[in-house]
């Protein structure tokens, strides 16, 4: 069985990598977390006497073939590939591929534009695996339409998402899952003008990512540091909201000074580059707090960093 794992798109990356106030969606070329990608050889029939075998195998080859077409851009083809896979799941009753199935097809709409689409293939995924009692690939999916309404700007449905998704990796004491989430309920509580609420989370989603660092994130080619650093600069953005403009700067310079030296390990290269984009953003954030505080000198300081990051 193909198992799946939580993906994502470029543009539900930038709501980790961007804090709230630098965020601004944008068209962007299909780029996702790298998934295993399994490669399944041409099966040769006659080696295979059980029909049902037989067809499981044809099956998870188009699931690969279909996330191979995704990862190349491929969308129309990809949405064909994952169709006929599902097809066969279904006939075979294979529920955990079938969800697999759609939610890759979600994945797709969601990268085309076709928002409603989208949600209809994540929610479809997304019962079967509460069918399953499945937690913690029901707080996967739960997570990606919590991003997903995020980037919509709709964040209280996104909460309606996180949340749930939030209890299910308690339940499975799925600590960096949870911090995930927690960023991202702070995120939309932020969007919504409550910024006490989205302290309260950041905080919370803080210490469980410092306590992870060096750990590859949610499946992704992502550290930790990555989330932690974005956690940092949203922090200061609430903070901000709060006129605890002191307390701010200090989680800007504490956000960069985590990211530098992990910048250069990224292995995306859009990444890279959005990753330096991020440091040079939060250093002029700060530096602009500073100015408004009529402290120059420690401005210009941030901003010399800046030099060294270009």
């Amino acid at each position: 069985m193909l198992l799946p794992s939580l993906r994502f798109t470029k543009p539900l990356l930038l709501l980790i990598i961007l804090p709230l106030a630098l965020l601004t969606p944008v068209a962007v070329p299909l780029t996702r977390a790298q998934e295993n990608r399994i490669e399944i050889a041409p099966i040769d029939p006659s080696s295979i006497r059980d029909p049902e075998i037989l067809l499981d195998r044809e099956a998870q080859r188009l699931l690969s073939q279909g996330i191979n077409q995704h990862d190349a851009g491929l969308h129309q083809a990809a949405l064909q590939s994952f169709q006929a896979a599902l097809e066969v799941f279904r006939q075979n009753g294979d529920r955990d591929d079938e969800a697999y199935a759609l939610n890759s097809q979600g994945l797709v709409y969601y990268d085309l534009g076709q928002d409603q689409q989208a949600v209809k293939y994540f929610q479809q995924a997304l019962a079967i695996y509460q069918s399953l009692d499945d937690s913690y690939y029901a707080g996967n999916v739960q997570t990606t339409l919590g991003q997903a309404y995020i980037f919509w700007d709709q964040p209280q449905q996104a909460i309606e998402y996180l949340q749930p998704a939030l209890s299910n990796y308690r339940a499975i004491r799925y600590p960096e899952g949870e911090a995930f989430v927690r960023h991202h309920l702070g995120f939309a509580y932020n969007s919504l003008g409550q910024p006490q609420q989205a302290i309260e989370y950041y905080q919370q989603a803080l210490p469980i990512l410092q306590a992870e660092r060096g750990v590859e994130a949610l499946q992704t080619t992502l550290t930790v540091e990555v989330f932690e650093a974005a956690t940092l600069a949203n922090m200061a953005e609430a903070l901000i909201a709060q006129n605890q403009t002191d307390l701010a700067i200090d989680y800007f310079k504490q956000s960069a000074e985590v990211y530098k030296p992990i910048r250069e390990q990224l292995s995306e290269p859009w990444f890279q580059q959005y990753s330096t984009e991020f440091i040079i953003n939060t250093y002029h954030r700060c530096a602009e707090m500073l100015r408004q505080q009529n402290r120059p000198q420690e401005a210009q300081q941030v901003l010399d960093f800046i030099k060294e990051v270009e």
